[in-house]
């Protein structure tokens, strides 16, 4: 019997080849075998079904599905699926067979003639071909490729590895390097030592870039930057053109943050026609459709969310905006949807006042005042309104409002709840403009301008400012040693990821001009930082405990220091942007002084206090006197996609359970909380009865009863929905002390009272965040075990209860 290789040619089928594969798959790095991995059950899973003149590619293909099933048994699974999908690659990008005896120099050959090959097929900048190649090619880290587990190695593969006409042309580190060396374009010295040191941080996983910098890093076209923020002008060519800028920045890989505040409410007077509109919620649904009509390069799905302030007469269709029953004209099923909430509004809500609701076009300034100027304007838009002086004016109740907002995110997710005063109260630049809305996932928070055009015509008449920003994230579970975390490394990682972040804005490509001149102008970008769980696990520290958020402050106040401190390096180095004459980094307002400003009109105390290590006045004073390069330096973001891709646990949040079922675009993963397989073996409890039990209980450990499980050890896996989320606010509370931009905070709810959420969202305000994200409901995350289909719970209602009364004190509420 023959087996086809890639190549076209037959040869004779040879098991010892496949055996011999699959034992090279079994063994680490240093050569010695995985625990627990058995190579002949790989090989008798993979039930390959042989035929003369098989692919010996299906034969891969086969080897890896079946190892990749074994995960949920044993983790080390992942490394041998990976290994076997690393076969497969080094066969294709090679283009020939793998040569054991040559494949090291088949390896770094294959990397130059491809780079060529690429900048031939105008994929790659033709600038790339500048640089001394065969320096870098030598630099490769070639066993740095078994870092890879199988879910971002498959990733990688399908996502990120350049092609020509489907046959891909990088191998890991490859991918690595040209996204190295594109970061490094920027440098004018010594192009290839700088392209070296961002690879060396980007192969050993210590610090990776956002999606869009991997996926276009040295390519020709540049759109390297994550998040975009736009405004837009109330007026028919402001709205189409408004939509035409978000479909080019969506095609290039581009997460939309869009403030719709500014069009004008249903039955608004126009102007032009002596007409009235029929409701901004049809423009809305234009917006929501692009992202389904557009995605991004191809590669994954466009993506966005809107923001609305709650003073909108159309708020109400707004909270609708994602329900799956209505009229469909008004329903963006595919657009995400964010509160903008001024503090006015929850004060209502405290001190159960009225609520009043306008039309943009009539109070124009609302949407640009924050803190006591909105309030004294709004409350003489209040009275001209009572006087009959306001063709659009509605009064409604601010706790029936907010129990329809909170009603709605437990049903839809949506809308989410962000903040409009303490994203402009703590903005360095405020001095530059307002902030009108967070991004796609709620960490940005960076000054919007409309364009404005002049009438009836498209020609523009001045310029707006459409806010960018560059992400990347620390990977801390790669910062720790002998127990402790490593701060001589982290400093070294935040200086090093500060550079690729400020080069991002000079290399770039911006799909508009209000973008270019914004990025450009003011340079902001967002360290952030992942693996927040492993890091707890690696220090014994439970995730939702005090001990956590005293860490979270001590950690965050270092990586400010060091960011901010490096970003003042480059300043003296390249020059501050050109906006910094007149910002809070100016004067000496650090992240920490505006946090004291905000608390001082909260209810709450401050959170945490400083390490006292850190010499921050001796920072200011740099600061004041040369200046930093960037007017914002960090946010923390989602990370879903690059935290699988290195291995670690996304972002700030917790795992979801020991055991669960990760869906992407390359189809659905097992994932399993290796912490607690290692916890099991040593108890001796991992075995094929405790992995039922664990299905059956969706991963909940604490509800297994079968099995002795010590209780410490339920306490320490709980699922993401058994954490205390009002110790996870203050966490995040204590971060958002060191940080001037925001974080991307999932909240997870296991229940049904609205009085819940509302005390949750309360804690939030209170305690100064900026943002939240998503709100996660159980009901919606549990996997169905039958055909039989439960409704999800409905929440309480809560009519005749007060919002304000403690916990428990409400009958309505239990």
């Amino acid at each position: 019997m023959n087996v086809k290789k890639r190549n076209g040619k037959l040869e004779p089928f040879n098991e010892q080849k496949i055996r011999a594969c699959i034992d090279r798959c079994c063994l680490d790095r240093s050569g010695e075998p995985y625990s627990d991995v058995d190579g002949e059950a790989v090989l008798f899973n993979a039930r390959i079904k042989l035929f003369d003149g098989i692919k010996t590619s299906e034969i891969d293909n086969s080897l890896v599905k079946s190892a990749r099933s074994m995960i949920e048994q044993e983790p080390n699974y992942k490394y041998v699926a990976a290994g076997l999908l690393l076969n497969t690659i080094y066969k294709e990008v090679f283009g020939t067979g793998v040569d054991n005896d040559a494949f090291e120099m088949q390896y770094r050959t294959t990397f130059i003639v491809n780079l060529k090959k690429l900048i031939k097929a105008g994929i790659v900048n033709k600038e790339m071909a500048k640089m001394d190649l065969k320096l870098l090619s030598e630099q490769l880290k070639i066993d740095r490729d078994h870092n890879f587990a199988y879910l971002g190695l498959q990733t990688v593969y399908d996502r990120y590895l350049h092609h020509i006409d489907g046959q891909k042309m990088e191998t890991p580190q490859a991918f690595w390097m040209r996204v190295a060396m594109g970061l490094a374009l920027r440098e004018d010295d010594n192009r290839e030592q700088w392209a070296i040191k961002f690879y060396q941080l980007l192969s050993n996983f210590d610090y990776m870039c956002s999606t869009p910098t991997l996926f276009n890093s040295g390519g020709t076209f540049n759109q390297l930057s994550s998040c975009f923020l736009s405004t837009f002008e109330d007026s028919i060519v402001g709205i189409f053109d408004g939509l035409l800028q978000e479909a080019l920045k969506n095609k290039y890989a581009g997460g939309l943050g869009m403030d719709l505040t500014n069009f004008r409410a249903t039955n608004s007077y126009i102007r032009g026609t002596n007409g009235e509109t029929q409701g901004a919620v049809y423009f809305w649904k234009l917006y929501g459709d692009m992202l389904t009509a557009v995605n991004q390069g191809g590669k994954r799905r466009g993506a966005g969310c809107a923001y609305l302030e709650t003073w909108h007469a159309d708020i109400e269709d707004f909270i609708q905006l994602r329900k799956n029953t209505g009229d469909d004209r008004k329903r963006t099923h595919d657009m995400n949807t964010a509160h903008w909430i001024p503090d006015l509004f929850l004060k209502c809500v405290e001190e159960d006042k009225p609520w009043y609701l306008f039309t943009t076009s009539e109070v124009p300034e609302l949407h640009d005042l924050y803190g006591k100027e909105f309030e004294k304007k709004y409350y003489e838009y209040v009275k001209r309104g009572q006087n009959g002086e306001l063709r659009i004016f509605k009064e409604v109740r601010a706790k029936e409002l907010w129990k329809k907002m909170l009603r709605s995110l437990f049903e839809t997710g949506h809308p989410w709840i962000t903040f409009k005063d303490p994203c402009n109260i703590r903005s360095p630049q405020q001095h530059a403009g307002v902030v009108h809305s967070s991004n796609l996932c709620t960490e940005i928070t960076l000054n919007t301008k409309a364009t404005q055009y002049n009438k009836n015509s498209r020609s523009v008449k001045q310029y707006g400012e459409t806010a960018v920003c560059n992400l990347g994230s620390i990977n801390l579970a790669n910062h720790i040693k002998d127990g402790e975390i490593d701060y001589d490394k982290l400093k070294k990682t935040i200086a090093v990821g500060s550079r690729m972040l400020d080069n991002v804005i000079d290399i770039n490509f911006y799909p508009t001009e209000e973008a270019k001149r914004s990025n450009t102008a003011h340079r902001p970008v967002g360290m952030g930082s992942m693996g927040w769980h492993d890091m707890f696990y690696a220090l014994g520290v439970q995730f939702d405990s005090e001990q956590a958020v005293k860490l979270s402050g001590q950690l965050y106040e270092f990586i400010s220091y060091h960011t901010i401190a490096a970003s003042n390096k480059l300043a003296k180095e390249r020059g501050p942007y050109s906006t910094f004459d007149g910002s809070g980094w100016s004067k000496g307002d650090f992240p920490m002084d505006t946090y004291r400003n905000l608390m001082s009109t909260r209810s709450e105390r401050a959170i945490g206090t400083t390490r006292g290590d850190l010499d921050w006045d001796a920072l200011k004073s740099k600061v004041i006197r040369t200046g930093i390069r960037n007017s914002n330096t960090m946010a923390i973001a989602p990370t879903a996609t690059i935290s699988s891709i290195v291995g670690c646990s996304p972002s700030i949040e917790p795992y979801f359970s020991v055991l669960y079922v990760y869906s992407t675009l390359s189809g659905e993963f097992t994932m399993v909380n290796e912490h607690f397989v290692l916890e099991m073996k040593k108890l001796g409890l991992w075995n094929q009865e405790l992995i039922n039990e664990v299905k059956r209980t969706d991963g909940d450990v604490r509800q297994i009863t079968t099995i002795s499980i010590p209780d410490e050890v339920k306490q320490k896996f709980k699922t993401s929905f058994q954490q205390d989320q009002f110790k996870m606010i203050e966490a995040a509370a204590a971060r958002q002390r060191w940080i001037d931009q925001a974080q991307s905070l999932n909240l997870y709810n296991d229940q049904t009272s609205l009085k819940y959420l509302n005390d949750l969202y309360m804690h939030a305000w209170n305690h100064g965040l900026k943002t939240t994200y998503y709100l996660r409901n159980q009901s919606a995350s549990k996997i169905e075990k039958s055909t039989v289909e439960t409704p999800a719970p409905e929440p309480e209602n809560i009519q005749a209860c007060s919002l304000n009364s403690p916990p428990g004190e409400c009958e309505a509420c239990q």
